[in-house]
């Protein structure tokens, strides 16, 4: 049976791994857990959102991260974000572990959360 794809409204697990370098991204345990329902941001898909698109269960994306465009990459999700050691860009590795339809609760619950991630910045960046 194939894995189901990423698209609007999946509930997706990931686990994440940053790294100095794309090497030391990819090499790194992937170990950081991250789970979201995919494109309910209210300005759309983030750059980081785009990069899961149709992605499968064990799909992997590393992608540079510049870590001045935190919010702008990845928007209502950057509290989920780990950050690689040190003050400099870096790198992010994403592995899909789950991906799922999500139920209307689960929607509901996820743009609710939107307005208070836990972390003080709103929901919409400043954490990092």
């Amino acid at each position: 049976m194939e894995a189901n794809a990423i698209t609007n409204l999946s509930k997706i697990s990931l686990a994440l791994a940053a790294g100095e370098t794309a090497e030391a991204a990819r090499a790194a345990d992937a170990s950081d857990p991250m789970e979201f329902i995919f494109g309910i941001g209210i300005e759309g898909l983030t750059p980081f959102e785009l990069e899961l698109a149709d992605k499968r269960e064990g799909d992997e994306v590393v992608m540079r991260v510049e870590r001045g465009r935190m919010n702008e990459l990845f928007g209502h999700l950057v509290c989920g974000i780990p950050v690689a050691a040190g003050g400099g860009d870096f790198y992010l590795k994403a592995q899909v572990k789950q991906v799922g339809p999500s139920d209307s609760r689960e929607v509901v619950r996820a743009m609710a959360g939107m307005t208070e991630c836990g972390c003080g910045c709103g929901g919409g960046g400043g954490c990092h």
